[in-house]
């Protein structure tokens, strides 16, 4: 869980810092945080409590809650030649 966790905060701040284009990653991982952000929920606010930091996870979390709020519109091919 550690692992994948980690794996998607990597992710996360490379498209929040804009090193990575967000819409080729929301089109491959949109489904992976919208389903791990609900499920693994209590994991990540168990963690940020026992380690006393709010902050744990929170590039993952900031992506997953934009996603939700608006919808991908992406289909694949959409741009890719």
């Amino acid at each position: 869980m550690k692992c994948v966790l980690n794996n998607l905060e990597f992710i996360s701040i490379a498209v929040l810092n804009r090193a990575i284009d967000e819409n080729i990653i929301r089109w491959s991982y949109d489904h992976y945080y919208a389903i791990l952000s609900d499920v693994l929920e209590d994991h990540i606010k168990t963690t940020r409590k026992l380690l006393n930091d709010d902050e744990v996870y929170i590039n993952f979390t900031t992506l997953a809650e934009k996603w939700r709020k608006k919808p991908t519109v992406a289909k694949p091919g959409s741009g890719w030649r």
